[in-house]
């Protein structure tokens, strides 16, 4: 029993239990292995612990990324924008502190004649600057004729530095000149006698613009203004003269068929009606050598002293001796880039100045030379003006004992004229816009007050740059040099940067430096802007004469129902418009002849004073600019979608073709368009196959082609008529009105889903949004550029846009598809042909580019 017991005990204790050890150990090594066992555990419990400290913090990093997910505050696409470029400012934010901005002292902006007045925007202090600046600073280095450019052009120093300092004290870092040397005509002596048959001085007209004690102004500019015109053939001449009204086409039309001869005479020329450039033009065709201009106070309307009114400055009229200088360059005909080659220049001048010389007059003083032609041929009916008591408005000739004495000598010079560029570089490339004005003047006299407007813009965006704001796009103010010689610093910025302003500019904003002289809003611009430009000024308040608080666009609408013209070649939009097919706007108040002031034009009573007194003499109209300037600019930068369009510009396109085919003669319906002018048509203008091969679709489609001929194409062809071209015409410009209706809903829609906002998880639907923005900006500002056309207009080679053009008989008005309107006058049907399929070539691209 014991020996059993003892058996079961040793068998229990052979297996393991709770007290038996994992591992064996041997008794010899017992102390030792306790110790390895101890150092095992004690690291692995630092690794068991490293660890599960590092799934802890995964795992809270994971829920708190969770819980951010879950609570992440929806963002819209416009707001990302802003954000990623750390721009505190919203869209409404902008718009008020820029208008606060105008609206407010600025005491502190610059040092210049800081007089401490509550009101002294630097729009003020500007014009007391140039005010001062023309009283105290004609010293005698301008006493020498080489010099006088630099003050006419205000590329003198003080004006340059003033300009430049301004902008760059207004928070515009990026501020610097572009400088260019070119050659201009500097006058040296003007000159006019009139002389009996043995060359005896019978009387010699003032050429000299008497200074008035109650505008101080006038003092200096009386001695250094030149009466001259920039461009102006150098000449001593002697010969009979004529009077030919406006020297238009029809004036001498009038001359001609009543067998007057006017060969070989100096033609005595009022001003108004079309450009002083097309005036002499139409006078050396006419056979006269010579050209005097002069003011006939029945252009100015109501304010004459026939009508009753006192002359400046007691009263609104035109001061008797005023003397309108202009200029005779003109862009229309051929590029700037001849200054860069001497000789080329020389050829050009021949082939495209006036070969006459020409000086402008007042009418006080050219009154006695009219006189002696009184009764000298017919006076036509329409011929007439405030001088009739003195002059009856008789053609002439003089005869031999009276002579004029025309003395125009002039030194071609070169001389640097300078552009002052400010940018203020945006977030989206490709999209820039530029604001410009010209400070130059042909006196010593000139008010500036664009310039003024200009730089009280500049102030407003400076301030905005100084509180943080990042345009979307990149705006540039630039200050134009030598435009009254013919816009030539604008023109020659627009054609050496040509590549890039075509590639990237969406649009320009011209601000004329006699930006304020009436008060009749005038609005001249590119179809493009016409929706945007309503919409702004509807946020500009207006105080009118009777202190009655309305919108600008209540009162333009009341004005003349909110209308709009097309710019012309007038000023320095047109290297922009006309030439880079860059879409502009134009924007001034100008005169009512029933009620405002006359503007003295380029005369040196064009003054502050003038301002000031008659005006705008609490610079209200300038400051309603400066508002409505900037919003406008703000409003297109702001707007992530440019705020074109398309469809005001289709439906313009298409009532301007209305209009035109109107003027179309009768017989051209029923001419045929042979296959041979449409095969030599194609190849003269490769780019017409697809709207030839489309127009004959068309053509067939329609059932014109009679059944039985069908399987003879050439002789089905040949029964094509120009009646045919126009239904297919009105059919490409219906289609275009459409499209372009469609494509302003799409954009209208893409601008609307900007200000939504998305949850993090459809991050995606914003990405694809930014993409059709992207994608529908490039279409909008590269749509002008589809009417770009490289070989010009007709005869007026640098004119490229197909659609627009200064009209060819004024150059002072805007025209509608100028190249047909042109042939058609011309009598020219195969030509009329090219520039219809022209047009559409490139709205039939259009279409397909909105689509």
């Amino acid at each position: 029993m014991s020996s059993n017991s003892t058996s079961s005990h040793s068998l229990a204790a052979s297996f393991p239990n709770d007290s038996t050890p994992l591992l064996p150990t041997s008794a010899p090594n017992t102390k030792s292995s306790s110790v390895n066992l101890v150092k095992l555990t004690g690291t692995e419990q630092k690794k068991r612990v490293y660890k599960r400290f590092f799934l802890f913090c995964l795992w809270g990093s994971f829920f708190t990324f969770c819980f951010n997910l879950v609570f992440l505050p929806r963002t819209s696409l416009g707001r990302d924008l802003k954000r990623l470029h750390f721009d505190p400012l919203t869209k409404s934010d902008l718009k008020r502190i820029y208008l606060n901005t105008i609206s407010s002292t600025n005491s502190d902006h610059n040092n210049h004649d800081n007089d401490g007045d509550s009101q002294n925007t630097i729009a003020q202090k500007f014009l007391d600057y140039i005010h001062n600046y023309n009283l105290n600073n004609i010293d005698s280095k301008f006493r020498n004729p080489d010099h006088i450019h630099n003050y006419l052009n205000s590329s003198s120093e003080p004006i340059v530095d003033y300009t430049l300092n301004s902008f760059k004290k207004s928070g515009l870092k990026q501020s610097y000149i572009e400088s260019y040397d070119i050659n201009l005509n500097i006058p040296i002596k003007t000159d006019l006698l009139l002389k009996d048959a043995n060359l005896n001085t019978l009387y010699h007209p003032s050429l000299v613009e008497p200074s008035i004690s109650e505008d101080p102004l006038t003092k200096n500019a009386s001695i250094f203004s030149k009466s001259f015109n920039p461009f102006s053939k150098s000449a001593n001449i002697t010969s009979t003269f004529s009077f030919v009204n406006y020297a238009s086409i029809d004036d001498f039309k009038s001359i001609s068929h009543s067998n007057i001869n006017i060969n070989n005479t100096i033609c005595i020329i009022r001003n108004g009606k079309l450009s002083s450039y097309l005036k002499i033009k139409n006078s050396e065709k006419n056979g006269c050598i010579g050209a005097i201009f002069f003011n006939d106070p029945s252009d100015d309307g109501l304010f004459t002293i026939k009508n009753g009114y006192n002359t400046y400055p007691n009263g609104f009229s035109r001061n008797p001796n005023s003397i309108e200088r202009n200029t005779l360059n003109s862009i229309e005909l051929f590029s700037q880039n001849q200054y860069q080659n001497e000789n080329e220049n020389q050829k050009l001048r021949k082939h495209f100045y006036p070969t006459i010389p020409s000086i402008p007059i007042s009418y006080k003083e050219i009154l006695p030379v009219l006189a002696k032609i009184n009764g000298k041929n017919p006076n036509f009916n329409n011929w007439s003006g405030d001088l009739i008591e003195d002059f009856d408005y008789s053609v002439g000739p003089s005869d031999s004992n009276h002579l004029l004495n025309l003395i125009n000598l002039q030194s071609d010079q070169s001389k640097t004229i300078k552009n002052i560029i400010a940018k203020i570089p945006g977030i989206l490339p490709g999209e820039d816009l530029i604001i410009g004005n010209h400070r130059d003047s042909l006196t010593t006299n000139g008010n500036l007050g664009g310039s003024a407007v200009l730089l009280e813009i500049s102030r407003g965006l400076g301030n905005l740059v100084k509180l943080g704001w990042k345009p979307l796009r990149t705006i540039t103010l630039i200050s134009w040099d030598a435009k009254e010689y013919g816009m030539l610093g604008s023109n020659k910025f627009g054609e050496i940067h040509s590549s890039s302003l075509m590639k990237n500019s969406l649009g320009y904003i011209n601000i004329d430096n006699n930006i304020v002289y009436g008060t009749n809003f005038n609005v001249n611009s590119n179809p493009l802007y016409y929706n945007l430009i309503k919409k702004v000024s509807k946020l500009i308040p207006f105080n009118t004469d009777d202190d009655s608080d309305i919108s600008l666009f209540q009162y333009w609408k009341s004005q003349d129902n909110n209308s709009f013209g097309i710019s012309a070649s007038d000023s320095d939009y047109s290297v922009f418009q006309n030439h880079l097919t860059i879409p502009t706007i134009d924007i001034k108040f100008t005169s009512n002849k029933d009620k405002d002031p006359v503007f003295h034009k380029n005369s040196i009573y064009n003054s502050v004073n003038w301002l000031q007194n008659l005006t705008d003499n609490e610079f209200n109209y300038h400051q309603t600019l400066c508002k409505f300037i900037g919003l406008l600019i703000l409003t297109i930068d702001e707007n992530e979608l440019i705020p074109f369009k398309t469809n005001d510009y289709s439906l313009h396109v298409f009532e301007s073709f209305k209009k035109i085919e109107k003027s179309i003669n009768n017989d051209w319906y029923s001419k045929i368009l042979s296959v041979q002018f449409l095969k030599k048509t194609i190849k003269d203008e490769p780019e017409l196959k697809v709207i030839i091969y489309h127009f004959l679709r068309y053509y067939k489609e329609n059932k014109i082609i009679d059944q039985k001929n069908r399987n003879n194409d050439d002789h089905d062809l040949n029964t094509i008529r120009f009646k045919d071209l126009t239904k297919f015409m009105f059919q490409v410009l219906s289609n275009f009105v459409d499209q372009s209706q469609i494509f302003d809903e799409y954009t209208t829609s893409i601008q609307d889903q900007v200000t939504n906002d998305y949850p993090w998880f459809k991050a995606y639907k914003k990405i694809k949004l930014a993409i059709q923005i992207k994608v529908a900006n490039f279409k909008l500002v590269h749509l002008d550029r589809k009417f770009y056309y490289e070989k010009g207009i007709n005869d007026r080679k640098w004119l490229r846009h197909l659609i627009f053009a200064p009209d060819r008989e004024t150059g002072l008005i805007g025209g509608i598809l100028p190249g047909l309107d042109e042939s058609i006058k011309d009598n020219n049907f195969e030509k009329s042909c090219i520039w219809i399929l022209l047009v559409l070539s490139r709205i039939h691209q259009l279409i397909e580019n909105l689509g």
